[in-house]
């Protein structure tokens, strides 16, 4: 049987936030398998980003556990530990230093780990730049020479430089133009193809999934609430927030338009903040029945397709979805 490459087990994370607990995670159960993209969705508050920083050992689960290689991770992770875990971050303007140049940021985490010597390691700079399509020379310039899109750039490589197990790719393109994030997203399936590598995609663009995940977990306040194939998610969503969040892609045409999920819109809902007993989307579900306001639904379904909703959508998105980032020939 097929052994996830990163498991996490029940992950809960409570914050104190004055006399309150706020609970970001809810138990979440999730695994990703060795070469292949798991997309986590929601809006801001979903619990997306604690789930990465459980992952990457930023935060420390309240409870639950975090698992590598079939490896427990310690909550305080070990030099070794990190290695195999890397990090793309969303702004590439800020997570590079402008004081140091671009051959110093690659290569400190060769340095910190002791990867290759001294006298190696200017040459290994060098093939981690053309590697994300960058030429060597590079190396000697600072950050502020380069755009949006090379400095994304550097940033894989420098995640690339440990020859890591997982990459946690945490909004990669959502700081760059439009034809930037094509590029981007091209460099990533392609080196993904050819180093083999598993990422952890964190998102909000939907049309950004459908080109890079193969799987998808959507979450909402702390609970994954659906979970499965990108087809099967976004042609046929079964929870009624996976519906409200494709029916809300923007669209330039009446065709797409048609083949969104249909969403009343003008339906009388609540917007709360508040903790609420059952489902934790009731308050802003137009379909929510008796039995949604008495227990919280769990995930069911076959292995493909799970969601958790006790009045699920049974519509399809029919045979396409709205336009999205298209990676074509030579992007």
């Amino acid at each position: 049987m097929k052994k996830p490459l990163l498991e996490i087990r029940g992950a809960v994370k409570t914050f104190q936030v004055g006399r309150a607990e706020v609970k970001a995670l809810k138990g979440v159960d999730l695994a990703v398998y060795r070469g292949e993209t798991v997309a986590i969705v929601g809006e801001s508050g979903s619990g997306k980003t604690t789930l990465a920083n459980l992952v990457l050992g930023i935060e420390k689960p309240t409870a639950g556990e975090i698992m590598l290689s079939g490896r427990t991770l310690p909550p305080k992770r070990t030099k070794a530990d990190r290695r195999h875990i890397g990090l793309v971050q969303q702004n590439p303007y800020s997570t590079l230093n402008p004081r140091k140049s671009i051959g110093q940021a690659i290569g400190l985490p060769l340095s910190v780990h002791r990867l290759c010597r001294r006298s190696e390691r200017r040459e290994r700079i060098g093939a981690l730049l053309e590697k994300v399509g960058l030429h060597r020379d590079l190396q000697d310039r600072r950050p502020l020479a380069l755009s949006g899109g090379q400095r994304q750039r550097v940033a894989i490589a420098r995640a690339l430089s440990t020859s890591p197990e997982l990459l946690v790719l945490d909004e990669p393109t959502s700081s760059l133009d439009v034809s930037v994030q094509a590029h981007t997203l091209r460099l990533l399936r392609d080196l993904q193809e050819e180093l083999g590598l598993t990422y952890l995609f964190i998102t909000h663009d939907l049309s950004v999934v459908r080109v890079l995940a193969s799987r998808v977990i959507v979450m909402y306040r702390g609970s994954v609430v659906e979970e499965g194939t990108v087809e099967e998610v976004f042609f046929r969503p079964r929870h009624r927030y996976t519906q409200q969040l494709l029916a809300s892609i923007p669209t330039v045409s009446e065709d797409d338009d048609h083949v969104k999920p249909e969403w009343p819109w003008d339906a009388d809902t609540v917007s709360t903040e508040a903790a609420v007993t059952g489902c934790s989307f009731r308050p802003r579900c137009p379909f929510a029945i008796a039995d949604c306001a008495r227990k919280a639904p769990e995930l069911a379904g076959p292995k493909e397709h799970r969601h958790a909703c006790l009045n699920p959508s049974s519509s399809s998105t029919k045979e396409r979805l709205p336009s999205g980032i298209e990676l074509v020939p030579g992007q």
